[in-house]
């Protein structure tokens, strides 16, 4: 499995820990997608865009160009940092206006590319809004996305949402990416309409690398 297997108009819930390997997934499927040619958007609400540009350019050094950041969290923290060419500040992650007026305004720019969208990580924007207000905001974005040729990527904290949350956003996306543990086995569980596969994994040197799939219980 290569990580941008995800279709273009199409979009992935992606669950695990906190601190977990969904965010190396993350960073690498974004460095995957930048290598191919594409933009990248992240909604960023738990970390500084500085931070996260980092860890992506482990995988690969020449991406600070070609991704884009809503910061919800510089702001939302205290502290006052002017947009820059590349990153769009929001009030934080309650702001689900602003948001999605940072995200159109990204995407014009770069609508006629390959676009890959990152939200890192969209617990805070659920816990700080209430449910209906949260549904109809991802509803419209993911919806707005799939004009564009893109794929979306949307990490979730395990254990911190309710069922009743869990089941609203695997109605929203075309699959859920499991990130779990057994024993010394590391393995992701796929969830899709057409049914589940697990396929096993690695980590080699700071990336993520993928093993055998075989269809789940």
């Amino acid at each position: 499995m290569q990580l941008f297997d995800i279709p273009f108009r199409s979009s992935a819930l992606v669950v695990g820990p906190p601190r977990s390997e969904k965010e190396i997934f993350a960073e690498q499927f974004i460095a995957e997608n930048i290598k191919s040619g594409a933009e990248e958007l992240v909604i960023l609400s738990n970390n500084f865009p500085e931070d996260f540009l980092s860890e992506v350019q482990t995988f690969f050094k020449n991406s600070d160009k070609k991704i884009h950041f809503i910061d919800c969290y510089t702001r939302y923290v205290g502290l006052s940092k002017p947009d820059t060419a590349v990153t769009l500040r929001v009030s934080g992650p309650d702001a689900l206006n602003e948001i999605a007026v940072a995200s159109s305004s990204v995407l014009e720019k770069i609508k006629n590319r390959d676009i890959g969208i990152v939200m890192d990580t969209a617990s805070p924007i659920i816990m700080q809004n209430n449910p209906r207000a949260v549904h109809r905001f991802l509803q419209r974005f993911i919806g707005r996305m799939k004009k564009y040729r893109s794929k979306i990527v949307i990490l979730i904290e395990e254990g911190m949402h309710d069922q009743k949350t869990m089941s609203m956003l695997e109605s929203l996306t075309n699959e859920t990416i499991y990130f779990k543990k057994r024993g010394n086995k590391r393995f992701i569980e796929i969830i899709k309409k057409s049914g589940k596969k697990r396929i096993s994994y690695t980590i080699k040197n700071g990336k993520i690398a993928f093993g055998r799939s075989s269809n789940a219980d």
